[in-house]
């Protein structure tokens, strides 16, 4: 569980990261962002899950290694989509709804 959870919240960082770091528009830049980061985080998951095939296909499943490998496929497939769809999501309502709290006080400002 402790390697899922890293690994979803590292790929979360990284795109949060990249959304900050552009001074575009923030709709363009959490496009841009999840454009720009979907090769590492797609990479990484990879990467972990040839490293955790050959423990899935254990013939003789005598070992619990199988079982907690095969979760572990399955929470990475699940965090990716996560990651990339959802993330994103929260980020644009998130950042909308800053924007429009900044430009109400804003107003109260001229108001008074």
């Amino acid at each position: 569980m402790i390697i899922l959870f890293g690994t979803a919240v590292n790929n979360s960082i990284l795109l949060y990261e990249s959304c900050i770091s552009s001074k575009r528009n923030f709709t363009k830049s959490i496009i841009l962002s999840c454009k720009n980061k979907l090769r590492s985080i797609l990479v990484t998951n990879i990467t972990t899950i040839c490293a955790l095939i050959p423990f899935a296909i254990d013939p003789f499943q005598k070992n619990s290694q199988s079982t907690l490998s095969l979760c572990i496929i399955g929470g990475l497939l699940f965090s990716v989509i996560i990651v990339l769809f959802v993330i994103p999501i929260i980020f644009f309502v998130v950042l909308n709804k800053e924007k429009k709290i900044n430009f109400l006080c804003d107003m109260e400002e001229i108001d008074v």
